[in-house]
């Protein structure tokens, strides 16, 4: 009976404390919101901080889900949503989930569809930050493009999607890889640079 009664006790601290974490994440989701630095389509789930330290705008529509407890995560699990500039913009679908330490970095626009899910620790950005040539890496202004990933695309854990890529709906990028390249719809993607390993897959074929 002891032991019933202290397992139970554990439950109802664990869910009062996830209770108390819920409900600083939505005051600080508030404040962002104030900051008109996020634009809100209610509900939206919280489970992990919310960074979002760019002079831009990020828009996330209705049923977005930012972080998930039971994913692997680093630290708290703050996810960063960096709208650089003034007018660079972050855009979320709707029913779109982002796990746990996931950054995305927008100088001119980064734009993901809906129904997506976004693998933890994934990196996503549209722009270099330096350029190539060693002469003018310190250089301003280096090269940007914008990143686009269409409706129901399925990106793995630690994965890197850099400026300039479109992918295409209902895709798969594996684990770890790198996108350097645009990827086309209903494709299977995985590798450092990632290529495309199956092409064509239907749905059935997606879930073995």
């Amino acid at each position: 009976m002891t032991t019933r009664i202290l397992l139970r006790l554990d439950f109802e601290v664990a869910r009062l404390r996830h209770y108390c974490r819920r409900s600083l994440l939505k005051l600080r989701l508030s404040r962002l919101r104030l900051l008109r630095k996020v634009e809100v389509s209610e509900p939206c789930r919280l489970d992990a901080p919310l960074i979002a330290d760019g002079w831009g705008v990020v828009t996330l529509a209705s049923n977005v889900g930012i972080g998930y407890h039971l994913a692997p995560c680093t630290g708290a699990g703050e996810i960063r949503l960096q709208a650089r500039y003034p007018a660079s913009r972050i855009s979320l679908g709707e029913s779109t989930v982002l796990s746990n330490n996931v950054t995305i970095i927008a100088v001119e626009s980064v734009e993901i569809g809906p129904r997506c899910l976004i693998g933890d620790h994934a990196l996503i950005m549209d722009s270099d930050f330096h350029h190539a040539d060693p002469s003018r890496r310190n250089v301003p202004n280096p090269p940007t493009a914008r990143v686009s990933i269409e409706q129901d695309v399925w990106i793995g854990s630690r994965v890197t999607i850099l400026k300039g890529v479109r992918i295409g709906a209902r895709s798969i990028i594996g684990a770890g890889a790198v996108v350097t390249t645009n990827i086309p719809p209903d494709s299977i993607a995985a590798g450092v640079p990632a290529k495309v390993i199956r092409s064509n897959v239907s749905p059935d074929a997606r879930s073995h």
